[in-house]
């Protein structure tokens, strides 16, 4: 499977989707920037950062800066709307090796459901694994990735789907895929989460589960070794269940800027 057709959400995030491939061919080389398969990012604060955020979110609609001391975020996010952009903020949750041997240490003691199997969808994987991907990533307000880049096609990537062993109905889902230029000093960091649970099926620890699978799969065979994510800083239960893996807040933001004239939208799915 190619995986080039499997694009998912509005047709505006899936055009975000697409234009995101075109930019980035055009800068994959450069360690100044960094790419999700949502979109290409500014990977750090640094010369310019602002005006280079405003440039990519003027060409394709929606852009970030993956990482500002949270000192500096009220200045950044001023930048941005002095310029005539929306934006939105995250805090950058983070972990390593220590994060990895929390995973293993949770899995030892709390086994994914005995009704549930894991699916990893891989480059052979059948299209049915990516659309229940997006099913239950989309329901819940997540965007996912297309399906190129979860099968692993453009760099080291995967998703992840918890699935009920007895009916193959999609129940959670997690992902990882190392987002920075082979010539990074980042190259082996990850960006990870898209922890997703059905309504009925929340409350019973499954993204937690399947997120420490998802941690440990992507140390062990995906070569990962830093993994982050972005969390809403009232986001209380994706902060207690990221805290409880080991990936925590390091005291830096994610500063989103969305083009609304190009993007349709003044908010950017997680």
């Amino acid at each position: 499977m190619s995986g080039e057709s499997e694009v998912f959400g509005s047709d505006a995030q899936k055009r975000m989707l697409q234009k995101g491939h075109e930019i980035w061919e055009l800068l994959s080389h450069d360690p100044r920037y960094c790419c999700h398969g949502r979109g290409v990012q500014v990977a750090r604060d640094c010369e310019n950062a602002i005006g280079l955020v405003t440039s990519l979110a003027r060409l394709h609609g929606v852009s970030a800066c993956e990482c500002v001391a949270r000192e500096n975020s009220d200045d950044f996010v001023a930048g941005l709307k002095g310029r005539g952009l929306s934006t939105e903020v995250f805090c950058s949750f983070e972990g390593g090796q220590e994060a990895v041997e929390i995973s293993r240490n949770w899995l030892s003691g709390n086994p994914l459901a005995s009704d549930l199997s894991v699916h990893i969808i891989g480059p052979e994987s059948p299209s049915g694994l990516v659309a229940a991907y997006a099913e239950v990533a989309l329901a819940q307000g997540v965007l996912p990735a297309d399906g190129a880049v979860l099968r692993g096609l453009y760099r080291q990537a995967f998703g992840m789907v918890a699935m009920e062993s007895s009916s193959g109905k999609p129940i959670a889902t997690a992902s990882a895929v190392l987002n920075h230029p082979d010539n990074s000093k980042d190259k082996d960091s990850a960006q990870w989460g898209q922890l997703a649970t059905i309504p009925e099926r929340q409350g019973q620890k499954i993204a937690k589960t399947l997120g420490a699978h998802s941690l440990v799969y992507g140390w062990d065979k995906m070569g990962m070794r830093h993994f982050k994510t972005g969390v809403k800083a009232d986001n209380i239960s994706s902060t207690r269940l990221c805290n409880g893996l080991g990936i925590e807040d390091r005291g830096n933001d994610i500063v989103v800027a969305i083009d609304v004239s190009s993007f349709e939208s003044d908010s950017m799915t997680a």
